[in-house]
């Protein structure tokens, strides 16, 4: 099974702390439920729109991470600019499968804002965190 936009189901919905001030419980994420990975839009700062924060969670582990978005056209650019990976996980596997999340993910996830998803591409870009 591959990442999906998807409302979750009332049984499947999770709550995480993400810190003192910030609580993930969303009904609705980019998931794979066969791998039990889920992609959390957890918003952006009001100076710099470009910039975008995720929850990344693997099984259960949370995982920060912190995009820039640049958008050209009818593609979506997503460049890595932060990422917290755990040491007991596999760096190249997690970048792997945040890439694959983050191209079905693509302007809005599972938004009811549909049509804004249709028709785009999206390029991922994590070569800072490749070595």
């Amino acid at each position: 099974m591959a990442f999906v936009n998807d409302k979750l189901a009332e049984s499947e919905i999770r709550e995480y702390v993400v810190s003192p001030y910030q609580i993930v419980k969303d009904g609705a994420c980019t998931i794979d439920r066969e791998k039990n990975l889920r992609l959390y839009y957890t918003g952006h700062p009001h100076e710099d729109n470009d910039r975008h924060y995720f929850l990344f969670v693997w099984n259960e582990t949370m995982i920060n991470v912190s995009l820039r978005r640049n958008i050209i056209g009818n593609t979506i650019y997503w460049k890595l600019t932060g990422i917290d990976i755990p040491s007991s996980l596999d760096k190249k596997m997690v970048l792997e499968e945040l890439e694959n999340a983050l191209k079905e993910y693509r302007y809005v996830g599972a938004s009811a804002i549909k049509i804004m998803n249709n028709g785009v591409d999206v390029e991922v870009d994590f070569s800072t965190y490749l070595h």
